[in-house]
């Protein structure tokens, strides 16, 4: 209405008693809360900016305290996590009631979960859910939301039983309360058992997953979701199966904007192609991979998509090729702190390296890798050998002597 009479919202707000701004403002939160809750990032940035000048403007302490909020809540699903988290510690102090503050602690929850710190992302999301019971109605969607976060978080900290328990009560409350976000409590159960290397428990969450996301034209978990299902089906020996998969996840991301998903489904594409055997396919998937991540900044998913250029050339007998691919993915994923890929690339390096009659040198990685594997738990064991089954596979066919002619 404001752009057809070409005038500022302001203008219609001056001269009007306090009690009709303040019902104003409100309904200008609900907007933009709309377009959070409707994952319209940017929309509800924008949304909550007007709220923040307008509420400041008529001195309104409840509808500041929204704004800065709303905005923090905004900037988070943006990914601006330095000025997300800002806003969030701001607002915490200011929040007068359990449900403004559960949502602060939640937000900040999720920057440290963003930022990989798995300690304080648990202690934030527990002390979250510790306010749920406090709240003056029921908050599926939020209850749910963080039981599913906190699931994430236990996972990743080997708590296994901990962490299948609250995606399974997470499910249970969305489906009870808010349908439209069951598809990533489906995703996340889907993910456990993954994982745990229970593929056909994984196969049957994200079928059933992608068919609730694609009722509700949630774009951004069906690209989840395929991408995760095509990792399933090439950890079970399905690659022609994760290939329809991993292509329309690819084409997704591009449509989505989501740079980082892009490169990492192409990474996952390369490396399904290289199961399948197709290596020159492989390999244009994974240089793609490498550029497109390097451009953007991405330095973890040039290191993951090197290992699958190492493996593909070792599969081609390129063993300076192999070498160089390798060593730079195992140097990043050490010094990076990323404990799976630094195990299958430094696993994948020892082997190229005796190929070529390094044996100290191989012998050294191997140790290197060995430590690594017995600081992980059973379960996680399992799951970096499976990340390796592939990659091993190919450089067999190309090490493996070849057979003698009958």
């Amino acid at each position: 209405m404001t752009e057809r009479l070409g005038r500022p919202f302001e203008y219609f707000l001056d001269g009007l008693d306090a009690k009709t701004v303040a019902r104003t403002l409100a309904a200008l939160d609900e907007r933009a809360q709309a377009a959070l809750a409707q994952r319209r990032y940017a929309a509800a940035e924008a949304a909550f900016v007007e709220l923040a000048r307008l509420a400041s403007a008529h001195a309104d302490a409840d509808a500041e305290l929204a704004a800065l909020l709303g905005l923090g809540e905004a900037l988070l699903g943006l990914r601006r996590l330095a000025e997300a988290n800002e806003l969030l510690r701001r607002a915490l102090p200011l929040a007068r009631d359990p449900l403004t503050t559960c949502r602060a602690v939640r937000g900040l929850g999720y920057v440290a979960h963003l930022e990989g710190r798995l300690h304080d992302a648990a202690r934030e999301y527990r002390a979250a859910l510790a306010l749920v019971p406090t709240l003056p109605k029921p908050a599926p969607a939020l209850h749910g939301e963080l039981l599913a976060y906190l699931s994430t978080m236990l996972f990743r900290l080997g708590q296994f039983d901990d962490s299948l328990a609250a995606a399974t009560e997470s499910l249970g409350l969305l489906e009870a309360g808010a349908p439209a976000r069951v598809a990533e409590a489906r995703m996340n159960l889907g993910f456990i058992h993954y994982s745990l290397g229970e593929y056909a428990e994984a196969a049957e969450e994200y079928r059933l997953g992608l068919r609730i996301a694609e009722q509700y034209e949630d774009l951004q978990t069906i690209f989840r979701i395929r991408n995760n299902w095509a990792m399933v089906l090439i950890e079970s020996g399905q690659p022609d199966g994760a290939l329809t998969h991993l292509a329309l996840a690819v084409t997704m991301a591009r449509r989505l904007a989501d740079v980082t998903g892009e490169c990492h489904a192409l990474t996952e594409l390369a490396r399904c192609h290289l199961a399948r055997g197709a290596t020159a396919e492989a390999r244009a998937s994974a240089e793609e991979a490498v550029g497109r991540s390097h451009t953007c900044g991405l330095t973890d998913e040039v290191a993951r998509a090197g290992i699958v250029l190492g493996a593909v050339s070792a599969a081609e007998r390129q063993s300076q090729k192999a070498l160089r691919y390798l060593t730079g993915a195992y140097r990043h994923a050490t010094a990076a702190g990323m404990g799976y890929e630094a195990i299958v690339a430094g696993h994948l390096l020892a082997r190229v390296t005796a190929r070529w009659g390094r044996a100290a040198d191989a012998v050294r990685l191997h140790d290197d890798v060995f430590a690594a594997l017995r600081r992980l738990s059973p379960q996680e064991v399992y799951g970096v050998m499976q990340m390796a089954k592939t990659f091993d596979a190919a450089i067999d066919r190309a090490l493996e002597p070849a057979s003698s002619p009958a």
